[in-house]
């Protein structure tokens, strides 16, 4: 859901509560400790008391959410904010959005990063899906292996090619510090020779994804995933002509 369908679906935050109790219980509510359904009414904190084990509990009990103190429709707020930016949600972003204080933001943006880590091991694909990948990582910066050359002659420093020179000459080795790892991207590969990080995602035609880092595209890894999210007898994949 988009910020404008939260604002629409939930205008108060009762309705944000029932909404994640669907999304758990179904049609109604469970003990969270024990499970049983012999619960009583709801209390004015929107909490449960289980009449089978005498304890207390409302939907985010033993969850990933347990015991935050922020309002749940805050929470779906910050779901969309950062599941929906293409580049990422700073803290400060996020807490000019939702209104909360600066670390609070920050932790909100670190808990729901860490949810997206977790692995779905019961989701299967069926139906047509699309099958591609990518190679996500940041542009290397330019004229950062600590020489001139003619090919950057806009950016040439006679002095300072001098002063490098000499000193190679007097046995000094120049090194790349360990704080400064990127590579000048001149000639740089692009494509499936680049030494990027490769992501491959499957996308079904009803909305559902499935996206994983992998360490190399071969056929033997792409397999792997196809056995292990789409259901293969009811499936159609679509994908480019590379051969893996």
């Amino acid at each position: 859901m988009n910020i404008i369908e939260i604002t629409n679906k939930f205008s108060d935050e009762l309705s944000a509560i029932k909404h994640f109790e669907r999304l758990r219980w179904g049609k109604k509510p469970k003990c969270a400790h024990c499970g049983s359904e012999n619960i009583g009414v709801r209390n004015a904190d929107h909490r449960f008391n289980c009449k089978n084990c005498k304890k207390s509990f409302s939907v985010t009990t033993i969850t990933h959410l347990h015991n935050t103190r922020l309002p749940l429709k805050i929470w779906l707020y910050s779901f969309a904010l950062v599941t929906d930016a293409k580049k990422g949600v700073s803290a400060k972003q996020l807490e000019r959005n939702i209104d909360v204080h600066n670390e609070i933001a920050w932790t909100i943006g670190h808990k729901i990063r860490s949810l997206m880590a977790i692995e779905n091991k019961e989701i299967e694909l069926s139906g047509i899906l699309e099958m591609d990948e990518t190679y996500v990582r940041g542009k290397p910066r330019k004229f950062n292996d600590g020489t001139t050359s003619d090919v950057r002659t806009a950016y040439k420093i006679p002095e300072l090619d001098e002063r490098i020179h000499d000193l190679k000459q007097a046995g000094i080795k120049l090194k790349r510090g360990r704080r400064n790892p990127a590579k000048s991207d001149i000639n740089s590969k692009r494509g499936r020779g680049t030494s990027k990080i490769p992501v491959l995602g499957i996308v079904s035609r009803n909305g559902d994804v499935i996206a994983e880092v992998m360490k190399k595209t071969t056929y033997t890894d792409l397999k792997r995933l196809v056995n292990k999210y789409i259901d293969k007898d009811d499936s159609v994949i679509i994908t480019d002509e590379y051969k893996g």
